[in-house]
């Protein structure tokens, strides 16, 4: 049950740097487009 609460705490602190990351590309993406475009 311990493990599994980790695994849990784990994969809750991926998902949050992923959020993170894809929020810093959407916003590096809007900076670089109109330029490009």
């Amino acid at each position: 049950m311990l493990s599994y609460l980790k695994k849990l705490k784990y994969s809750q602190h991926i998902f949050l740097k992923a959020k993170i990351y894809l929020n810093i590309i959407n916003q590096l993406t809007d900076l670089i487009f109109p330029w490009w475009l």
